[in-house]
């Protein structure tokens, strides 16, 4: 039996999976139905657009849960206007409260990013999570002893003038490291995957995501840095010499609520080619 199935009674013979299908492995058989020969089954992308766009949701595929398949018209969609502003309100929060991101919105916001797209369907994204506050201050402990190994001769590099002010934010209490952020989230893939820009993909969709549900992101730019550069982060982090780490984000509860909007931005630069 074929993992693509198609009801014969609804099928109206549109022949939309046909064109959708980014692989090519639909056909029509001598009666127009759609199928998918067992000779082409191992190049299937489980991308699931021969469903989605099935106007009489005729097909269904195998491998899918089913009650995941929902109508577009059952969901509740912002307006274009609501949707920008969801994007154009975002913020890079460097305050926040000290209580963990709870279990629940992790689950809500892990649910929303396993929708970013990825390289033919790939996935390969892996989630490293600190799910309570002291594992999150061990990390930023990691990151300030590599911070502290940085040799003198560096001592003009921008890094060197960062890693003293943290040092001394640091001896009085404060954390320039991970910002008291109660979590971090790093994305890492495997050294093999041909497309690495999938982690920042999906980094973006779960600062969107939590955006979307009142929580705080920052990218975590030196502890990306220091993640691939320093073992023992890499070795406490779980994270193989095999895999890449494609960034960081701190999350949490924001400390404030926006009361403006929109800071200053530049005109993008775009050029136009007519």
């Amino acid at each position: 039996m074929s993992f693509f199935c198609v009801d014969d009674a609804k099928c109206t013979r549109c022949a939309i999976c046909v064109d959708v299908c980014l692989t090519g492995i639909i056909s029509l058989d001598g009666d127009n139905v759609p199928q998918v020969a067992y000779s082409k089954a191992t190049a299937c992308l489980k991308c699931g657009q021969c469903v989605v766009y099935c106007p009489t949701r005729a097909n269904s595929l195998a491998f899918q849960d089913a009650d995941e398949v929902v109508k577009v018209s059952d969901l509740a969609v912002p307006d274009p206007d609501a949707a920008l502003n969801l994007l154009k309100t975002r913020r890079s929060v460097r305050r926040f409260k000290p209580e963990a991101v709870s279990e629940r919105d992790f689950a809500k916001i892990f649910d929303t990013v396993k929708m970013a797209p990825s390289s033919v369907n790939s996935q390969t994204v892996h989630w490293i999570v600190s799910q309570h506050p002291d594992k999150t201050r061990e990390i930023a402990d990691l990151v300030l002893c590599w911070l502290r190994e940085i040799p003198d001769e560096q001592s003009n590099s921008h890094l060197l003038a960062f890693a003293k002010m943290a040092m001394a934010v640091a001896e009085s209490g404060g954390d320039m490291i991970l910002r008291g952020a109660p979590n971090v989230v790093l994305a890492v893939v495997p050294n093999t995957c041909h497309m690495k820009e999938d982690g920042v993909i999906a980094l973006t969709y779960l600062e969107i995501a939590a955006h979307a549900i009142g929580l705080g992101c920052c990218w975590g730019g030196i502890l990306t840095i220091a993640a691939r550069q320093y073992k023992p982060l890499r070795d406490y982090l779980g994270i193989s010499d095999e895999e890449y780490i494609c960034g960081a984000q701190l999350i949490g509860i924001p400390e404030y609520k926006q009361v403006r909007q929109f800071p200053p931005r530049k005109t993008p630069v775009v050029s136009w080619l007519k």
